[in-house]
């Protein structure tokens, strides 16, 4: 709900201190996570995808474990670019979630919101890829910051456009309430007029 979310929408403190420390947790988390992966080397994260994708293609082709090694192999190639771009989209985009959720507890516009998330997640999809050069068999690459970046502005969009609405739509039954009292009292305002 709003209450949640919204800044303005909290009595109490408590609860935005809790909801920014959950945020903060979950967005720690989800960096470690990108952290771990990226600090594998090309033949283990070769290896975790191509897994991955066999499971996703056991799951979907039946006929699939009936092929041989050599057609797996080239089924798992053909797909891993693909899949690994997916990933880095996918990780990004829940990294935009959390980000976009916590600075959505701020008193800041919904632009101020999304510059603040996105420069957290651009700068840590740069860092990233940094990291990766490092890394035995990874490169750094700007198109895989650009993908990052990309998935995390559609985490971030989504979020805030979603608390907009329900700040926007908890505005209008607020607007409607105070309608309502106000003819409420205007109608009892005539009848002890007329009772007089």
């Amino acid at each position: 709900t709003i209450n949640m979310i919204n800044h303005n929408g909290l009595r109490c403190p408590k609860h935005i201190i809790c909801l920014r420390a959950l945020f903060a947790v979950l967005i720690i988390s989800v960096a470690a996570f990108i952290f771990y992966m990226s600090a594998q080397d090309a033949a283990t994260s070769s290896k975790t995808s191509g897994d991955f994708i066999e499971k996703i293609v056991s799951a979907l082709d039946s006929t699939h474990k009936t092929k041989s090694y050599n057609e797996k192999r080239q089924i798992i190639s053909s797909l891993q670019k693909f899949v690994r771009k997916l990933a880095h989209f996918s990780i990004f985009s829940l990294l935009g979630v959390f980000t976009a959720s916590f600075f959505s507890t701020f008193k800041k516009g919904f632009w101020g919101k999304l510059l603040f998330s996105q420069l957290f997640c651009s700068i840590y999809a740069i860092s990233d890829e940094i990291h990766q050069k490092f890394v035995i068999g990874r490169s750094c690459e700007i198109k895989d910051m650009l993908i990052d970046s990309a998935g995390s502005f559609c985490g971030i969009f989504l979020v805030l456009s979603i608390v907009t609405l329900c700040i926007k739509r908890k505005e209008v039954k607020k607007t409607m309430r105070k309608k309502v009292i106000l003819n409420q009292n205007e109608t009892l305002t005539q009848k002890l007029l007329e009772a007089d």
